[in-house]
């Protein structure tokens, strides 16, 4: 790693000729902090990746270690880990292909968090429509309730003025 006063130097583009006082040097210390909190947010972000497209296989995670299964007798299905999610905790929604049927321009179903473009995956549970008719902007509609399944086919009309679940 370089010298501090010469990422200093480069940072602020200033004449080096005298040494840095003491708010560059806590500027500089501010922005490594910031730095080492990136890279590890980073690291983190690539190992979920990396256990999410290796069909589940233990990845190395923080601390660079791979997740072990618990050991014999530890944590028994009745006893969930600690900070792990009981079985009577919110899940979240499982998404399901959502496919168009209508005269309407365009269709988003938003579940207040996200929005979720249709023909298209969208979670299962109460969502609300937007839609656009003919010229029209998208608009709220309706409210709807997407079922627990593989597909819905969502029809949208403009004589309803809205959408319903087939």
């Amino acid at each position: 790693m370089p010298n501090p006063r010469t990422l200093i130097c480069l940072l602020f583009l200033a004449a080096c000729t005298t040494e840095p006082d003491a708010k560059q040097m806590d500027d500089l210390e501010s922005m490594k902090k910031r730095v080492t909190k990136l890279e590890n947010r980073v690291k983190n972000l690539e190992g979920r990746l990396g256990r999410a497209s290796k069909g589940g296989k233990a990845q190395p995670t923080k601390g660079g270690k791979a997740a072990q299964p618990p050991a014999k007798g530890a944590n028994s299905p009745q006893q969930p880990a600690k900070g792990a999610k009981s079985p009577t905790q919110d899940t979240p929604p499982t998404p399901i292909q959502v496919t168009l049927t209508g005269d309407a321009k365009a269709v988003v179903l938003t579940n207040g968090k996200r929005r979720f473009k249709v023909p298209g995956k969208a979670p299962t549970g109460k969502v609300t429509v937007l839609a656009a008719f003919g010229d029209a902007e998208l608009s709220k509609k309706n409210e709807i309730t997407l079922p627990k399944a593989e597909t819905a086919v969502l029809n949208c009309t403009a004589a309803a003025d809205g959408c319903t679940v087939e």
